[in-house]
């Protein structure tokens, strides 16, 4: 096979340019901006490999045209875990690119391979911005990566392309006082069909309502990040403080993954807190957690769990929901959402 090189020469120079660390003078690239003196923080690439982990390669850029990260194509072909996860730490306050690449054009395609990009130092301990597996040669996801609280504590920077294993700890628990008022966030990464995504928040004890939002609030966020910011109670946990976090979906098809790569996930406190609680998305019409004032969960049932809750008279008192429930009382559940007005009565169950 035979080309004229001369033929693509500004091509090449428009590569070496956009990609050399230190392009030769003689190119005359234009002049790159600097990033200063700005903080850093962890970010963490999850890569779950297929069974063609050579083909696979990743590099994260700065707005400023600096790659500050690189795993070359073949550099995993010796790799024997699948799951290998790398943090490194960027600059804070700064837009990047991050490019998943693949010799041979199918990305991640075989054996449920995926990746991920999270803010944070661990999977799970932060907000995931980035998600995927199927793509071409390569993919270009731009994501921002936010100043930290002046109140988080430092953290050490690990070394640059290291693999290490998950962690099989569980997360932290939010501290329980404090000069902030407790809330909630909760970040949402909505599938093609994000107006068919509904929730609440229900106290277990009084039943009252802390926060719902029903279908069609989300409607034209398809394929978007949104953030929601639930107050809590301000009284001392006295050990029965315990609420519900129910999300529902009309297409009865969850976040994931038949019309996107959807999640949502709940953090005590801020997101910069990285006092992350609870996620999910691949559910079918019900996805709910229970948890308490301290941050810490009880139990994380797939589908609705029996709660005590006095008996509202109508029906016979004994009503268990589950995902593959055609019940008229599912069909009042929907309608009560649409409402939110009686939504709270319906996303506890009657024993």
């Amino acid at each position: 096979m035979y080309s004229r090189i001369s033929s693509q020469y500004q091509w090449i120079k428009n590569q070496v340019c956009a990609w050399a660390e230190s392009p030769p003078a003689y190119y005359d690239c234009p002049p790159r901006l600097s990033n200063g003196d700005k903080k850093t923080r962890p970010v963490t690439v999850e890569l779950l490999l297929d069974r063609f982990p050579k083909e696979t390669g990743w590099l994260i850029r700065d707005q400023y045209g600096k790659t500050n990260a690189y795993i070359g194509i073949g550099d995993y072909a010796d790799v024997e875990n699948k799951l290998v996860v790398t943090t490194i730490m960027l600059k804070e306050d700064t837009k990047y690119e991050f490019i998943m690449l693949d010799s041979y054009g199918d990305g991640l395609k075989f054996d449920g391979g995926n990746y991920k990009l999270w803010l944070g130092p661990d999977p799970f301990a932060g907000i995931q911005v980035v998600s995927g597996n199927t793509y071409g040669k390569q993919i270009i996801h731009k994501f921002y990566l936010p100043k930290a609280k002046a109140t988080d504590a430092p953290v050490a920077s690990p070394p640059n392309n290291s693999y290490v294993t998950p962690p099989s700890s569980t997360p932290s628990l939010a501290p329980q006082s404090g000069p902030d008022e407790p809330h909630l966030t909760i970040g949402f990464k909505f599938d093609a069909s994000a107006g068919e995504t509904g929730w609440a928040i229900t106290s277990v004890v009084t039943q009252e309502l802390l926060m719902s939002k029903p279908f069609g609030t989300y409607s034209g966020k398809d394929n978007s990040m949104v953030f929601e910011t639930v107050p809590l109670p301000t009284e001392p946990n006295n050990g029965n403080d315990q609420y519900i976090f129910a999300i529902l979906d009309a297409g009865r098809n969850g976040l994931c993954c038949e019309e996107g790569q959807g999640f949502f996930q709940v953090f005590y406190g801020d997101i910069a807190d990285d006092k992350i609680m609870f996620r999910g998305g691949s559910f079918k019409y019900l996805q709910q957690f229970i948890f308490d004032l301290n941050g810490g969960i009880i139990t994380s049932p797939p589908v609705a769990q029996r709660i005590n809750r006095p008996n509202t008279g109508s029906g016979n008192g004994n009503l268990v929901q589950n995902d593959n429930d055609t019940s008229s009382a599912r069909t009042s559940f929907l309608d009560h959402i649409c409402n939110t007005i009686f939504f709270v009565a319906t996303v506890v169950l009657i024993l």
